[in-house]
C-alpha cells in the first residue's frame, strides 16, 4: 500500500471518528446500531472506531437502552472523566484562566489583573505560572487562547488588538517559552462562535441545527462578529472578517481605538452605552443598575435602550443584506436587557434590511460561558485532528 493510500485511510478514519463523537455529543446517549443509522457508517466501522475512542478515553459505555425484544443495546456517551482542556481569555487589563471537562463544564477558574501597559511577555508569563499550578494533577489536552482584535489563528499571532495595543505578538511562541502543551489561539468572537457551532445549544433552540449559515455578534468593550457559511467560520483573506465594530456610523465622531472616527463601537459598545446612560442620568451607573431601571420602565433608560437598538441594527442589517444568514446570535452583557431590547433590534433591522430574508435574531443561550466553552471546543477540534 503506498503512502498516499495510507494518508487517505487515516483521513477517512479521522473524519468518521469525529462524526461518531459529534453524533454521541448531540444525542447524549446512543447505541452503536443507532450511530450507524444516523451517520450512514457500517456497523463494523462503528464498532471498530468506538472501541478506539473508548480506549482513548473520549467516550464510554453507559447503561443498557430499551428494547422491544431481544438483547438490550449498550448505550454510549461522552466520557468527561478522563480528559480536561485549559482555556485562557486575555483582555486589556485582566485574564481568565480555566479548566473544563470535554463537555465544556468549568472545573476551576482563576483571574489575574495587570496594568494596561504591561508587556505581552509579562502577561503571558504570569498566565503560564497559574496554568502550571492548575495542571499539577492532570495534563490538559491543550490550551485554547482567546484574544481580542485581529488574530492569525494559523501562526498563533495577535496581529492587532486595539484595546490593549498589542501588535504582531506571537502568542503561541510566548506560551511555548513556559509550557509544553499544544497551544491554539483565535479571536475571542470566533471562539464564541465555535462554541455555538460545536455544542449547538442555541442552534437547537432556534431550529437552526440543520442550517449551516449563522452569525455571532458580540457586544462588549468592543463590537465584533463572526460569520459561519456552510458550517465553516469565514476568516477573510487576512483574518479580518467580522470587524463590524469599525463600521463608520457617525461622521467626525469620537476617535476609536483603531484610529478612525465615528466607528460603531464608539457609540454602541457596552462601555459607550454605559457612558451615555450615565451622562443622561447625571451620575455614574453600572450595567446591572441600567438593566434594573429598564425593567422598572424608567423612561430615560427606555429611550437610551431604543437608541442602542437602532445603532446595533445598522450593522446587523448590513450583515443580513450581505450574507442572508438564517440566524443571528447576540452575546454580551448588554443582551441581558432582555427580550424587549432584542425585539427593538429586530424591528429596526426589518426596517433597514431587504424584505423576505427571514433572519431570526436571538440571544445566546451560552451567555457568559461562551468563551470557556469555545476554548474547550477549539482544543477538542485540534485534538481530534491530531489524535484520531
Amino acid at each position: 500500500m503506498n503512502k498516499t493510500s495510507k494518508a487517505d485511510l487515516s483521513l477517512i478514519k479521522r473524519i468518521n471518528s469525529t462524526l461518531i463523537i459529534n453524533t454521541i455529543r448531540e444525542h447524549g446517549r446512543i447505541s452503536r446500531a443507532d450511530i450507524a443509522k444516523v451517520t450512514g457508517l457500517t456497523r463494523a466501522t462503528v464498532t471498530n472506531l468506538t472501541a478506539s475512542l473508548i480506549e482513548k478515553g473520549f467516550i464510554k459505555e453507559a447503561h443498557l437502552g430499551s428494547s422491544s425484544g431481544g438483547r438490550k443495546p449498550i448505550l454510549l456517551e461522552m466520557d468527561d472523566s478522563k480528559h480536561i482542556t485549559c482555556g485562557v481569555y486575555i483582555d486589556s487589563e485582566f485574564s481568565d484562566i480555566y479548566l473544563t471537562n470535554i463537555n465544556g463544564k468549568i472545573l476551576e477558574k482563576r483571574r489575574i489583573t495587570f496594568d494596561k501597559g504591561t508587556s505581552p511577555a509579562e502577561v503571558i508569563k504570569r498566565i503560564c505560572e497559574i496554568i502550571k499550578e492548575m495542571t499539577k494533577e492532570k495534563t490538559p489536552l491543550g490550551i485554547g487562547v482567546a484574544v481580542c482584535g485581529l488574530v492569525n489563528s494559523i501562526c498563533g499571532v495577535s496581529i492587532f488588538a486595539p484595546s490593549s495595543g498589542w501588535r504582531q505578538i506571537h502568542i503561541v511562541g510566548e506560551f511555548k517559552k513556559h509550557l509544553d502543551f499544544p497551544i491554539y489561539v483565535d479571536n475571542d468572537v470566533r471562539i464564541m462562535t465555535l462554541a455555538e457551532s460545536f455544542f449547538k445549544v442555541t442552534l437547537e433552540k432556534y431550529n437552526n441545527n440543520n442550517k449551516k449559515d449563522f452569525v455571532m455578534v458580540h457586544i462588549g468593550d468592543g463590537i465584533g462578529s463572526s460569520v459561519v457559511l456552510g458550517g465553516q467560520i469565514y476568516y477573510g483573506s487576512n483574518f479580518g472578517a467580522g470587524e463590524i465594530g469599525h463600521i463608520k456610523v457617525v461622521e467626525n465622531g469620537t476617535r476609536c481605538n483603531c484610529g478612525n472616527l465615528g466607528c460603531l463601537e464608539t457609540i454602541a459598545s457596552e462601555k459607550a452605552f454605559i457612558k451615555r446612560v450615565s451622562q443622561t442620568l447625571g451620575k455614574n451607573v453600572t450595567l446591572d443598575e441600567i438593566i434594573s431601571l429598564y425593567r422598572k420602565d424608567d423612561e430615560r433608560i427606555k429611550l437610551e435602550v431604543f437608541d442602542e437598538a437602532k445603532y446595533l441594527s445598522i450593522a446587523i442589517a448590513n450583515i443580513i443584506n450581505m450574507y442572508n444568514p438564517s440566524l443571528i446570535i447576540l452575546n454580551g452583557g448588554i443582551v441581558k436587557l432582555g427580550e424587549r431590547f432584542i425585539s427593538h433590534i429586530d424591528n429596526e433591522v426589518k426596517r433597514r434590511s431587504m424584505p423576505y430574508l427571514a433572519t431570526t435574531i436571538a440571544p445566546s443561550l451560552l451567555g457568559d460561558s461562551a468563551i470557556e466553552m469555545g476554548t474547550c471546543a477549539l482544543v477538542l477540534e485540534k485534538t481530534f485532528e491530531r489524535l484520531l
